[in-house]
């Protein structure tokens, strides 16, 4: 079933990855909705929402996207490079439709690991936490 899931998820990456290129938006967003549907707890469709967002000029509802695939994956580096990204006053190189298009980091979040608690939560931990 998880199989399932990352092979449906890479495909919708390169669908939207496709409808990017051709400046198709409108119908970008249709296909990430009906992703968003199906798979309500998955960060990649809000991740590829923020882009299709931050493609058509709606800054703000990217990167409440961009932070909604964050929340619901913390270890998601597409979604965290996106907002670093478009933060920037003058973002520069490419968005990350998925995970291969994130360079690899020896920045802050390469520091990172993923801990849970006893309720079973996630937690982000950094290096330089004492904890």
């Amino acid at each position: 079933m998880k199989d399932c899931y990352k092979e449906t998820m890479d495909i919708l990456c390169q669908a939207i990855r496709n409808r990017c290129a051709q400046r198709q938006y409108k119908e970008g967003i249709s296909e990430v909705a009906t992703a968003m549907a199906r798979y309500p707890d998955a960060p990649e469709p809000h991740n590829l929402l923020g882009i299709l967002y931050e493609k058509t000029g709606n800054h703000v509802l990217a990167m409440k996207h961009f932070q909604a695939a964050s929340a619901l994956d913390a270890t998601y580096r597409p979604a965290r490079f996106n907002m670093q990204r478009f933060a920037s006053l003058s973002p520069k190189g490419r968005c990350a439709f998925d995970d291969a298009d994130c360079p690899e980091s020896t920045g802050p979040a390469a520091r990172q690991r993923l801990v849970f608690d006893a309720m079973g939560v996630g937690h982000v931990i950094h290096a330089h936490h004492p904890y």
